[in-house]
């Protein structure tokens, strides 16, 4: 089973965020498991719909500028986790998510 890793700067409500909980919950469990990694903890009603399709979702509070603590959390989880596809929307999250795929080689970027 390959792991698809979504990074989005937070889980507020919007057509983004619809989007991306649309494609994390419904992957095809045989074949794909969805990880969420969310920039901003903020409450979100979306947070209920991933628990409820056991989709886990990973918190990196991430203060504005690059941040090179949030570089190395973001790349020991991915390394912890193996994504086959880190799937990355909006720059901030295409920064990190981009920065840590090219390092620790994972093939699948989208953004």
């Amino acid at each position: 089973m390959q792991t698809v890793l979504y990074v989005v700067d937070g889980l507020g409500l919007s057509g983004k965020t619809k989007a991306l909980a649309d494609l994390a919950c419904g992957l095809d469990r045989g074949r794909y498991r969805g990880e969420v990694v969310s920039l901003d903890p903020a409450p979100s009603p979306l947070r209920e719909r991933f628990a409820d399709a056991a989709v886990p979702v990973h918190d990196l509070r991430c203060p504005d500028g690059v941040n090179a603590r949030v570089v190395l959390e973001l790349g020991r989880l991915v390394a912890r986790i193996g994504p086959a596809v880190i799937h990355a929307y909006n720059q901030r999250p295409m920064l990190y998510g981009g920065l840590v795929a090219k390092t620790l080689r994972v093939r699948g970027t989208v953004g």
